[in-house]
């Protein structure tokens, strides 16, 4: 297989052609998570397909001169793979937990940031409620884009599942949560989609009684609220309102349509009693009648009535 497929939005598949694409310069990788910014995509850490070797490199794919570089490993976190990563507003990348090959994950207590402008690691050390170690999780940038929400995990129960991670002091905190908290679940993904934190798939629930796709309400910062109900905002409705909005439309133009034909019919039958009443108006008051009327002659007018008979009338 290619190491690098593209997809466009036109449904479409290719394989484009890069440097080193049949693997003589690039080790294949998995179990890592690719984040793009300002037109590269960096992929760091994971484990090479050959060796089964857990790394720490950073591969950088170019998408727009489709080449292939590396980024500095000076000050890199140690080899793992399944963590969690996020792309923050500075650029910078920010990779936190994973699994070292132990099963035990790795701990949280620590976060490590990649400058993709710069190529530089540094490391941040975290506090207050820190969650417990954990692999196969996702992280998301809240709303306001001073947090970092997580969820999930391999064997993380479902009452330790969420935390949030205040960026601006490296703070760990349990977010307030209502609703029906499901089961937590790993190796899912998770993206921001409006006001939602829309988690799919995933593995380590039930899924003949619970959703493959979960909406957490992320909008307050002071109460998160699991939801399956996904309210539709101006800028983005959601694919099955969407459809709801098109059969709306159609509605509308079969009911425009009844309408106008019923328009169409009112207005024939009006304009048709419209031309019978002038023409009657015409027999009853010929334009010869005011001349004859001068004279003082009597004049016989034959009209047809509704029924189709003759009525005479003498004017005079």
């Amino acid at each position: 297989m290619s190491m690098v497929y593209s997809f466009n939005p036109k449904k479409s598949w290719m394989i484009p052609t890069l440097e080193g694409n049949d693997g003589s310069e690039v080790n294949r990788k998995a179990f890592l998570t690719g984040i793009a910014d300002n037109g590269k995509m960096y992929l760091w850490g994971g484990t090479e397909m050959v060796t089964r070797y857990y790394v720490n490199d950073m591969l950088i794919l170019d998408m727009i001169d489709l080449t292939w570089s590396t980024g500095s490993l000076i000050n890199a976190p140690i080899p793992r793979n399944e963590y969690g990563a996020t792309l923050l507003p500075n650029h910078k990348i920010i990779y936190m937990g994973g699994s070292n090959g132990q099963n035990l994950g790795i701990g949280l207590d620590k976060v490590y940031m990649y400058d993709t402008i710069n190529d530089s690691w540094a490391t941040q050390v975290t506090s207050g409620n820190i969650p417990s170690r954990r692999f196969g999780f996702s992280s998301n940038l809240a709303l306001d884009g001073q947090r970092l929400i997580i969820f999930g995990g391999y064997n993380v129960p479902s009452k330790e599942a969420t935390y949030v991670l205040d960026l601006t002091n490296f703070n760990w905190y349990v977010p307030n949560i209502n609703g029906t908290i499901p089961s937590s679940r790993a190796y899912h993904r998770a993206d921001v989609i409006n006001k939602y934190l829309v988690v799919t798939f995933g593995s380590g629930y039930n899924n003949s009684k619970e959703d493959d796709v979960l909406l957490l309400d992320i909008s307050n910062n002071d109460q998160y609220v699991w939801t399956g109900y996904y309210a539709i905002s101006d800028s983005a409705p959601s694919p099955i309102d969407s459809k709801k909005s098109r059969n709306y439309k159609l509605i509308g133009i079969i009911g425009a349509s009844v309408v106008g034909s019923m328009v169409l019919i009112a207005g024939t039958y009006y304009l048709h009693r419209w031309n019978r009443n002038r023409r009657t108006k015409i027999a009853v008051h010929p334009p010869s009648g005011k001349l004859d009327n001068q004279t003082g002659q009597k004049v016989v007018l034959t009209m047809v009535n509704d029924n189709g008979n003759n009525d005479q009338q003498t004017k005079q």
